[in-house]
């Protein structure tokens, strides 16, 4: 009888150990938490959010300056952020931290020379990636914010 008891209290113990590393491990969020990631998702950017190649200014919306036939692209791997920025494509790490923080770069562009205002919106456009340090993520639009929140860049999604 003593031996079913122990036996009994040993396969007890099993359970509610099993119960509690189930429970931290089932990737249940805390209230107030995001279960959104950018790994494995693709954007554009939205053409009235390019960012300003002006210090000071955090978006400019200058219609006619970017041919409708170039679409700036953000992509995210597990590890990697990729893209075109309007002349070049770039790539680099990206990390995230908790479940809205995210610093992206250093990046990596190819060298490849354009017309003057597609060098400029560049430019201007990997400089703001470079200040990114949240992001969120709401239905179809990813915000890409520096650490006071305010919005740098703003994608939709492919």
């Amino acid at each position: 009888m003593v031996g079913m008891t122990r036996a009994f209290r040993l396969l007890a113990t099993s359970f509610a150990l099993l119960g509690v590393v189930a429970a931290c491990s089932s990737g249940a969020s805390s209230p107030g938490s995001s279960s959104a990631t950018v790994a494995g998702t693709n954007w554009t950017i939205d053409l009235g959010a390019l960012p300003a190649a002006v210090p000071g200014s955090s978006t400019v919306t200058v219609p006619g300056t970017i041919p409708s036939s170039v679409t700036v692209t953000l992509s995210f791997s597990a590890d990697t952020a990729t893209g075109f920025s309007g002349c070049n494509t770039f790539t680099g790490p990206y990390t995230t931290v908790s479940h809205t923080g995210l610093q992206i770069g250093p990046l990596v562009a190819t060298q490849k020379a354009c017309a003057a205002q597609l060098m400029v919106v560049e430019k201007a456009y990997l400089g703001q990636l470079a200040k990114v340090r949240l992001f969120q993520i709401s239905g179809s639009t990813l915000l890409l914010t520096d650490t006071n929140g305010n919005v740098l860049l703003r994608y939709t999604k492919v």
